[in-house]
């Protein structure tokens, strides 16, 4: 057999597609520790001296100067996901939103035992498993559509998921579970999908964009089967209204416990008026091509802008589920209605990564043939993981 002809079997299943994503992301993950970090695998935290005290943190990790990333506000809530101080182990949270993302946390300090310097070695794993996850599903996803399972890696391949996962962030941990309850929403299994989705919202609220469009979904059927008598069966209401009242449940708790509503934070600090800030954004990284971070941005954001025209390409064709052309609308609407605080930031379009995860599903259920040239959407990819490997 010859090695191309291994390499062919090797993705014929999505067990294998999982394996080679584990492995690739293994490599990314040890390069990046290696080369980035400088050998400490807690220097992925990315703590900043403005929000976490080394003197009363209680270990050692690398600690810059300045304001540190996301990842610092996971690790102080996986140090303890049960402590409702804001400041706790020397780490203070900057914002009230941090809490409402528990569960990448809380995953990482159950498979830590507790013990606060396994802690950042617990949240790497969890994030390459989570990045697993995705391939996995996908590919289970483009099987099901008629497509071979190893295009289940395009979907793993969005540039902010690297980002995510070199950073200890909680983008990976939803979008594996979102996507898995996709999977098992098309199944029928509705208890295990709803169960999934209020997991999902949990690690990040973004994933209330799908139980949001699935609620719409649900309403637009009903109104179909009462207007024309049509056949078929409509999907039970808790799909959706359990991971609405989970997240609904979660952020009284917090607003509880903060004393501040997170949601109202989140959206007032998040968006904007529809294209202000996407432009002014785009408008400053062509004007500035240096420093090279800009002009990646500019290739990550033509990659995601390409993939949107192909899927709006194929949006009318019938083989589509109405619920992933509902749901990309929706992320697309939001997408250009963020502010000015996520489209300046070099943090590879993360936050818009369901964009990028609902095209796909498109193209790949509308069965018109994906062409060899597709492949330059991986550029931006390719370029991001190189950087990320270099740069902490």
């Amino acid at each position: 057999m010859s090695l191309r002809d291994r390499s062919e079997k090797s993705l014929r299943s999505p067990a294998r597609v999982a394996t080679v994503a584990f492995f690739l992301g293994g490599l990314y993950l040890l390069a990046r520790i290696l080369i980035a970090a400088r050998g400490y695998a807690s220097a992925l935290i990315v703590a900043g001296s403005q929000y976490v005290n080394e003197n009363k943190l209680g270990m050692k990790i690398p600690i810059i100067q300045g304001s540190g990333y996301d990842g610092q506000f996971y690790f102080r809530l996986a140090l303890d996901p049960f402590s409702t101080s804001r400041s706790y182990s020397g780490i203070t949270f900057d914002s009230p939103i941090r809490a409402q993302r528990i569960l990448y946390p809380l995953l990482s300090w159950l498979i830590s035992f507790g013990d606060p310097h396994l802690v950042p070695f617990a949240m790497i794993l969890v994030e390459l498993l989570a990045w697993t996850a995705i391939a996995f599903f996908a590919a289970l996803l483009a099987r099901e559509s008629g497509r071979h399972p190893s295009l289940g890696l395009a979907i793993a391949a969005f540039p902010g998921y690297f980002f995510s996962v070199g950073r200890d962030l909680t983008e990976p941990t939803a979008s594996a579970l979102l996507l898995a309850a996709i999977y098992y929403l098309l199944k029928n299994q509705y208890w295990l999908a709803s169960l999934l989705l209020s997991l999902s919202v949990l690690a990040k609220e973004t994933g209330m964009v799908l139980v949001l469009s699935l609620g719409i979904y649900w309403f637009l059927t009903l109104i179909a089967k009462t207007r024309h008598a049509r056949k078929g069966a409509l999907i039970p209401i808790y799909t959706w209204l359990i991971p609405l009242s989970t997240f609904m449940v979660w952020q009284f708790v917090i607003s509880l416990v903060e004393q501040h509503e997170p949601l109202r934070s989140d959206i007032s600090s998040n968006l904007s008026l529809p294209f202000v800030a996407m432009l002014r954004g785009i408008w400053e990284r062509i004007q500035h091509p240096l420093p090279i971070g800009n002009s990646l941005w500019v290739i990550q954001f033509a990659s995601l802008v390409l993939l949107v025209i192909l899927a709006f390409a194929r949006y009318r064709s019938n083989s589509i589920p109405a619920l992933f052309k509902i749901t990309f609308a929706a992320m697309i609407a939001l997408s250009v209605s963020l502010s000015g605080e996520i489209w300046p930031n070099d943090n590879y379009l993360r936050s818009i990564d369901l964009v990028w995860v609902f095209g796909w599903l498109i193209i790949f259920y509308s069965k018109r043939p994906i062409r060899w040239w597709y492949s330059v959407l991986f550029v931006a990819t390719a370029l991001s993981a190189a950087q990320l490997v270099v740069f902490i």
